[in-house]
């Protein structure tokens, strides 16, 4: 049977989604897995291993780094694929389904704030300069506050954020219409990430807003609208992919072009280092991210 936005999906014992088949559109049984999920995350997460490889390894040169930085800027969108992977996964659970708050906050935090708090402490001890119980107690909840322990302890904090909101957004994304919602959250991800790439210093209290977007939930605002949507309206993203896939393995293709243009615009006109035209957050890779999310979902179909 076809899956539709009126159709809820069946959860296994264990707790795993039974995905709804889509018609030619290269899912499973009504009880399988949707094995084109799997082939994003699994891509993503080879992503993950190639920039911090990459950015770890690479770059002792002037050469070296303008080389580094190509395999970065391109890989950097693995960030954004996964908080639309994480969206998608919870949107497609309760895409039809009420959302108990308690309940699904009481299911979730308890997996994601165990390892984090835990971790946490772990680097606090680990790392040294234990000069009293105030000291470490005041680091300990800076660190919670904010996921500075470890640069990637952010993902978790990010986690929590989309936890935290999604029994609202779930419902309202629901009802409304996608593309303009689609067109103005992107637009509003391309100036935050414009802001943030070119502006030296954001004046007053917008530094907080475009200084430090790592860790906050509104620096990826288009990717977790963009799960919920995808989730929503599931037949209808998988069925366009599907029948499209020429479509986007060419504009993929062009956008990784115009992705490095502008790295080595960054590089070579406006004077950035290498290390700073590769960032996570700027304008080429909101739109390489796009180009990421459907090029691996079609492969995986």
């Amino acid at each position: 049977m076809t899956a539709t936005a009126s159709t809820p999906p069946a959860v296994r014992p264990g707790g795993g989604l039974a995905i709804p088949s889509v018609v030619d559109a290269g899912a499973a049984t009504a009880r399988s897995h949707l094995y084109a999920v799997d082939v994003v995350r699994l891509l993503t997460v080879a992503g993950v291993i190639a920039v911090h490889a990459t950015s770890l390894t690479v770059g002792s040169t002037a050469r070296g780094a303008i080389a580094a930085g190509v395999v970065l800027v391109l890989l950097h969108v693995t960030r954004e694929v996964f908080i639309f992977l994480t969206a998608f996964v919870l949107g497609f659970r309760y895409r039809a389904a009420r959302v108990e708050k308690m309940a699904f906050w009481k299911r979730r935090y308890l997996v994601v704030v165990v390892p984090y708090v835990v971790w946490s402490l772990i680097y606090v001890l680990a790392d040294g300069h234990l000069t009293s119980p105030a000291t470490v107690l005041a680091r300990f909840a800076g660190d919670l506050a904010t996921g500075g322990a470890r640069f990637h302890l952010y993902f978790l904090l990010i986690t929590f954020q989309i936890y935290a909101v999604f029994p609202w957004v779930i419902r309202w994304v629901r009802r409304v219409r996608p593309v303009p919602l689609l067109a103005v959250s992107l637009a509003l991800e391309l100036a935050f990430t414009a802001g943030t790439h070119y502006w030296a210093s954001a004046p007053g209290p917008l530094a907080a807003f475009f200084d430090y977007p790592g860790s906050w939930l509104w620096s990826y605002q288009f990717y977790l609208l963009a799960g919920l949507l995808a989730a929503v309206h599931f037949d209808a993203v998988t069925g366009w992919v599907a029948h499209h896939r020429g479509l986007v393995a060419t504009g993929s293709l062009a956008v990784a072009a115009m992705v490095l243009a502008s790295y080595f615009l960054d590089v070579n006109v406006v004077g950035m280092a290498p290390v700073k035209a590769s960032e996570v957050f700027q304008p080429a890779v909101v739109l390489g991210s796009i180009a990421a999310i459907a090029s691996q979902y079609a492969l995986g179909l």
